[in-house]
């Protein structure tokens, strides 16, 4: 048996006949989603079955199939990924979706359902887990996914399912529950989905018993805040008897479409949350102040010293205590950019040529170690890899320090925006297109490989420094957007911000984002929660300092050091509106 095309990233979701994983094509980069299936819950036969219904479906609403391999252990059925994850995930995020593009999400799922049912085949188990979503500028688009327990419309009238029934009860029709199946029994899920996404919760609660009992003779209870042509569509599509429903997904996309026309047309300035009051953070305190030069243009710092460069100008103090006598260097040309080291940092400096040198903290003399041209495109540096990636005149390559030996070299015809190092091994060139965004992987040695291109154009991306898998960027064409990509597995999340921040960094378990106003908002990437505090003063410059402190200094020329107690971040209940101000 060969070995697997594929590297495995991460799972993304287990089902009860197996496993979904995101992977990475080892050849192309391409990244993929890889569904493994329990041979002893999932025979042959069951196998077989879902590649020929995947096969049938082509559509843009449906996950595509591109193949299937074996592996040791079992197979895989090779599908496309959605970054964008599930619509339950958004569902359950903190701010809500505006109503235009909830019912847009709808319109999607029953495009690819209509392609189906046209195909005479009906999906059984539709639910916002089985509903994927792809992420392009104007929002998302949604695909069906899990034809694991999809029949065919011509053995229903002598096919009655054994075994008891498979499915999700809160959103299976009456006549699922005793084995029946027919078109109307997915669009009574459908009905069920456009209620929770309407609403807020289904109609329907409790155990398996008892949400059987409620599909087969409760009454649905549609509040009035639902519009009207929205309350005829739900109230069709939930009618117990099957015969009495919409007989096809298109009768139902043709309906919902009609009501659509009747709301206020979605234009690319409406924002695609509903956004809500951030919960106050309590637990942030300043714990150190001094006073620094009143006229830097350029800030760095690491756990021990601080930099600031004035033109040509750099200058160096401990953090932690208020220096008499502060090493400064003067250099030909303009200081352009500074990185601290654990030893020393590194320097950029020049106009028409950039040269690179480093300055020990144990000397004030620094070392020249190469130049470059003034249009290079820089990476960080890594520390414990001590590498170098850069781009100028077409060729990429990966330098090693302090020798600044060629460790690999590529062509590159355009030029990226950013390059940055994930971990030892892999960096990531990011290049900014007409109307989208591209990720390109490249190993150590300088080997570029194939990436993807995301259809979301993007500012600069700030990484976390703690925890390198995830970046931020603020989407261009909604500069409210916060986008969060998680490489690990690959992942895009948007998050509504009340205002557009100045100044993003990491800490501990999350980002955190300050406007010059004094507004700091924390993110936590565990739980895509946004809290906030206020800062008694306007804010100049943000930077992290560890995983429970950063640095903020104010118009006063001030460096704070502030501490979050806790290395995460959670929301709090407190939702009055007034921030805690931080002095």
């Amino acid at each position: 048996m060969t070995r697997s095309h594929y590297r495995i990233l991460e799972q993304v979701g287990a089902g009860q006949f197996g496993r979904v994983f995101c992977a990475i094509a080892k050849n192309t980069g391409t990244i993929v989603a890889l569904k493994d299936l329990n041979q002893l819950s999932y025979p042959t036969k069951k196998f077989l079955r879902e590649i020929l219904y995947l096969v049938t479906l082509q559509h843009p609403n449906i996950v595509a199939f591109n193949g299937f391999e074996h592996h040791r252990r079992g197979r895989y059925l090779i599908l496309d990924y959605c970054e964008g994850g599930t619509l339950r995930d958004l569902m359950d995020s903190q701010t809500p979706l505006g109503l235009p593009y909830r019912l847009k999400l709808i319109v999607d799922v029953l495009c690819g359902l209509d392609h189906a049912h046209r195909r005479g085949i009906v999906h059984c188990d539709i639910k916002p887990e089985n509903i994927l979503l792809e992420v392009h500028s104007q929002g998302w688009r949604a695909k069906l996914t899990d034809f694991g327990i999809a029949r065919l419309m011509e053995e229903a009238a002598g096919v009655r399912e054994s075994g008891g029934y498979t499915g999700s009860p809160a959103y299976m029709a009456p006549e699922r529950f005793y084995g029946k199946y027919s078109y109307a029994s997915d669009l009574y899920a459908i009905g069920i989905l456009l209620y929770e996404l309407i609403v807020g919760q289904r109609p329907f609660s409790g155990l398996p018993a008892q949400l059987m009992s409620a599909h087969m003779s409760g009454f649905v209870s549609i509040p009035d805040s639902v519009p009207g042509d929205l309350r005829s569509i739900i109230e069709i599509a939930l009618r117990k008897l099957p015969q009495r429903r919409f007989s096809n997904a298109g009768e139902m996309l043709d309906s919902l479409n009609r009501a659509i026309q009747k709301l206020p047309a979605i234009t690319n300035d409406d924002p695609i949350y509903i956004t809500s009051q951030l919960p106050i953070n309590s637990d942030v305190r300043v714990i150190f102040t001094k006073n620094i030069f009143d006229n830097f243009t350029a800030f760095a710092n690491n756990e021990t010293y601080i930099y600031y460069t004035n033109n040509k100008k750099i200058f160096r103090e401990r953090l932690d205590i208020v220096e008499k006598f502060i090493k400064c260097l003067i250099f030909p040309h303009k200081v352009i950019q500074v990185e601290p080291h654990q030893n020393g940092c590194w320097i950029w400096t020049g106009s028409q040529t950039q040269t690179f040198l480093y300055w020990s903290t144990d000397s004030l003399e620094v070392n020249l170690l190469a130049k470059f041209s003034n249009r290079a495109v820089f990476s960080d540096l890594h520390p414990p890899a001590q590498s170098l990636a850069l781009h100028q005149f077409k060729l990429f390559m990966v330098l090693k320090l302090p020798q600044t030996r060629v460790a690999g070299l590529n062509c590159i015809p355009s030029q990226p925006r950013q390059l940055m190092w994930i971990d030892r091994r892999y960096g990531l060139a990011i290049f900014q297109e007409e109307n989208s965004t591209k990720f390109q992987l490249f190993n150590r040695r300088g080997k570029v490989m194939d990436g993807l291109t995301l259809p979301v154009r993007t500012a600069d991306f700030t990484i976390h420094k703690f925890c390198p898998n995830f970046l931020v960027a603020l989407e261009s064409d909604r500069v409210s957007t916060l986008i969060v990509i998680n490489l690990k597995p690959w992942r895009l999340t948007r998050i509504p911000l009340a205002n557009i921040p100045d100044f993003i960094c990491s800490y501990g378990q999350g980002f955190i984002l300050a406007e010059r106003g004094g507004k700091v908002t924390f993110l936590n990437i565990q739980t895509y929660r946004l809290s906030y505090c206020q800062i008694s003063t306007s804010i100049k410059c943000v930077s992290s300092l560890d995983k429970n402190r950063f640095i903020v200094i104010n118009e006063e020329n001030q460096l704070q050091i502030i501490e979050i107690d806790g290395v995460g971040i959670e929301p709090t209940d407190n939702r009055s509106g007034e921030g805690k101000t931080v002095t």
